[in-house]
């Protein structure tokens, strides 16, 4: 009885958390313009994208990356949060310069961490316009409430997103349950 419930136990606390992609496929538009979300909010799987002039590019538009990404309005701050609240890791994230002739663009990210405080990460494009970058995120992104980052402004290089891949983050009450279940079944053999 203690083996299976040491397999039941193993499986609940290492079984891997889903993972989730944030791809805007749901706003592809076979056009050549600039597609407005129509909204500062854009929710997908879960997940909320928060930021002033959100859109897209249409697939016909020359600077369309390949697939359908998001910007933002210049100097925007972006916002990425959980629907409901709670933690969750933020594992990696495709970039593309939008504008051409402003310098290769950083992007910063700040992590919030759940009991205040916050955690940061910069990463440098290519300079090749239009074209997608994956970027990996450090393991201090792996237990945050929310994560901001700044479109660039008018007067720099900006960029666009897509492909935000998510993952959940247990809630602490799973664990406590797993081990009560635990101790119950390692009892009843006595």
């Amino acid at each position: 009885m203690r083996t299976i419930a040491t397999f039941i136990l193993t499986a609940l606390l290492v079984a891997p958390l889903s993972a989730d992609v944030i791809d805007f496929e749901s706003l592809m538009q076979n056009n050549s313009g600039v597609n407005p979300v129509g909204s500062t909010t854009y929710i997908e799987d879960g997940y909320i994208v928060d930021g002033i002039g959100l859109g897209t590019l249409g697939t016909l538009d020359t600077r369309f990356s390949g697939s359908t990404s998001m910007m933002a309005s210049a100097g925007s701050i972006i916002a990425l949060t959980k629907q409901g609240g709670g933690s969750f890791s933020l594992d990696s994230i495709d970039l593309a310069e939008f504008n051409t002739g402003f310098g290769i663009p950083s992007v910063t990210f700040v992590g919030l961490l759940p009991a205040g405080g916050v955690t940061s990460q910069t990463f440098t494009l290519d300079g090749v316009a239009f074209s997608s970058e994956t970027f990996n995120f450090n393991s201090t992104f792996n237990n945050i409430v929310g994560a901001v980052w700044v479109q660039g402004n008018a007067n720099a290089a900006q960029h666009q997103f897509d492909n935000i891949q998510v993952s959940a983050v247990p809630e602490p009450a799973c664990g406590l349950v797993a081990l009560l279940a635990f101790a119950g079944l390692t009892r009843r053999k006595r």
